[in-house]
């Protein structure tokens, strides 16, 4: 399971973002991929555009935070 690794203190983050259309299903997907200075790269999909990249990115976070908590709690 991947754990993501906060940035550290002056630790620098480079963020892209696209945006997809499945036509198929008629919907839109952001594409976040974040990579860090020694080039790790982890990439995220929200179905919520109107988010900017930093926005998605926080969230996750968030949601990591949430997610380990309830890993610990089992």
């Amino acid at each position: 399971m991947y754990q993501p690794k906060k940035p550290t203190n002056g630790e620098k983050m480079r963020v892209h973002e696209k945006i997809s259309s499945f036509q198929a299903f008629r919907f839109f997907l952001k594409h976040v991929v974040c990579e860090n200075e020694s080039g790790e790269r982890i990439t995220l999909v929200s179905t919520d555009v109107n988010l900017s990249d930093i926005e998605i990115v926080k969230n996750y976070l968030e949601r990591w935070k949430i997610e380990s908590f309830f890993k610990m709690a089992k």
